[in-house]
């Protein structure tokens, strides 16, 4: 994902680590983390991010805006957790 910035978000851009409201983390565990890293992905409101029977092989920090996981009941969605930014998706 892209922050509202326009560049890649990692290490000492990262939106959330420079708020304050994390732990502060060492440079050594950044660089840890940062490892896991891919890519950033932007997804547009409204599509799927998941399914929740796909095998999953990576996992997301949402940025900006908000997603919520759900499951099908009787035609309909019943939504059991909204993810914030900040959240691992």
């Amino acid at each position: 994902m892209q922050d509202t910035r326009g560049g890649s978000v990692s290490g000492d851009t990262d939106p959330w680590r420079q708020s304050g409201i994390f732990k502060t983390a060492s440079a050594a565990d950044i660089a840890a983390i940062g490892r896991f890293k891919k890519d950033d992905l932007h997804v547009p409101a409204g599509r799927t991010l998941i399914r929740r029977d796909a095998k999953q092989t990576a996992f997301y920090t949402l940025f900006q805006g908000w997603a919520y996981r759900f499951t099908a009941i009787d035609g309909g969605r019943q939504i059991f957790h909204f993810c914030l930014p900040g959240d691992l998706v």
